[in-house]
């Protein structure tokens, strides 16, 4: 194959899939864009002004968390990545705009032992007002529990050496009543049902689904 042709296919490539892309998830796309044109400066239910820089910048962290994420994500899941993205940050836009004032000055406790891993994902909800507090063990998480108060928790499933102990933070807190959810690399039928039968709010794998399923937790959404 010659250089020039090389040269071609890399020039059209691009264009062939971006149609594809629009062609497949037409709807989320669709849903996206007529969403993120009402994102201007407005007045929610209760009076409180949102910028629209708030819910540019929320956009854009999770833009970037997505992408980073985006290259861990096995080809057979990538339709199902995209077209989960598009419907997580139309939610998470929708929810900012009709909730703003449920939203700002709520607490998440974030246990994950890898916090640089979730930059932009904080960055998305500090934006929206929340405040994060990190803990990087199950220990470390029930202690602060003991002494403080929080909205929601996310939690990573997995240890390094793949051990589930998500699961085991889950069982510690059933009297507590707090929303759980956990973000993990991939979410297989199996984790998922897990995770529900163990009384989890929700097990995520995209960054947009997330800031969405928080959002539900917070303002008392379905699950």
């Amino acid at each position: 194959m010659g250089e020039y042709t090389i040269e071609l296919i890399k020039i059209l490539i691009w264009p062939v899939l971006f149609i594809v892309i629009l062609l497949l998830f037409r709807k989320p796309i669709s849903t996206f864009i007529e969403n993120w044109k009402k994102a201007e400066v407005k007045v929610d239910k209760s009076g409180i002004t949102i910028a629209a820089e708030t819910v540019t910048e929320t956009v854009r962290n999770i833009t970037k968390a997505s992408i980073e994420r985006a290259v861990s994500v096995e080809e057979n899941e990538r339709g199902r990545y995209i077209e989960e993205g598009f419907k997580g940050v139309s939610d998470t836009i929708t929810k900012i705009q009709n909730y703003f004032d449920k939203i700002r000055n709520r607490k998440i406790l974030w246990v994950d032992d890898h916090p640089e891993w979730n930059i932009n994902e904080k960055s998305a909800f500090e934006t929206m007002g929340i405040k994060i507090t990190w803990c990087l063990t199950n220990e470390e998480s029930l202690n602060k529990l003991k002494n403080e108060n929080f909205d929601v928790i996310i939690s990573d499933l997995f240890s390094d050496e793949g051990y589930p102990k998500g699961f085991d933070l889950l069982g510690e807190l059933k009297t507590k009543k707090i929303p759980l959810i956990f973000y993990t690399g991939r979410v297989t039928q199996n984790l998922k049902e897990k995770a529900e039968d163990k009384g989890a709010y929700g097990i995520v794998d995209s960054p947009a689904l997330l800031t969405s399923k928080v959002l539900s937790a917070i303002i008392g959404g379905e699950m």
